[in-house]
């Protein structure tokens, strides 16, 4: 038997939840204003994935049935909308991460919030001065820099 693996943590995935379907029920809950910019923020980060290496088993959705090239565990897709989401809201990124199974790798710390354990940042953590990320506003990742507190592409400073 073959095992689809989370393409982030590369746990096994044993009840696979599509990203579009987690995508969509983190979207429903957000308020309006922000359930568009995090249909952005999802779109771009699972291009990231477009190029990386597929699993050899790709399961169904056990939602809506359908196959996707993209596997990552619920776990690792609330922890990067809830990164995305720290830096919009922070009392609703509190409220994603309380979604967050109790025995993960995760804890709150007070100045920085919810954090790896062991110091990992996730995939979409923005790191200041970094030459390559994703733009805040339009959700491409390219070279940004910082504009009235935001990092965006230059298509996006205008």
């Amino acid at each position: 038997m073959q095992l689809a693996v989370c393409q982030i943590c590369k746990d096994p995935v044993w009840s696979y939840i599509c990203p579009d379907c987690l995508a969509r029920g983190i979207s429903e809950w957000l308020p309006r204003e922000l359930s568009r910019e995090f249909r952005k923020f999802n779109h771009s980060f699972l291009e990231h994935f477009s190029s990386s290496e597929s699993n050899i088993t790709v399961l169904p959705c056990i939602h809506c049935a359908s196959r996707s090239e993209v596997t990552l565990c619920p776990f690792c897709y609330i922890a990067e909308a809830f990164h995305w989401l720290d830096e919009k809201d922070r009392k609703l990124a509190r409220t994603l991460f309380m979604m967050l199974p109790v025995d993960s790798d995760w804890k709150v710390d007070e100045n920085s919030g919810c954090v790896w354990r062991d110091g990992i940042k996730p995939i979409s953590y923005i790191e200041k001065g970094t030459a390559e990320e994703i733009c805040e506003e339009c959700g491409e990742y390219s070279g940004t820099e910082e504009s009235e507190g935001r990092r965006l592409c230059s298509d996006c400073r205008g």
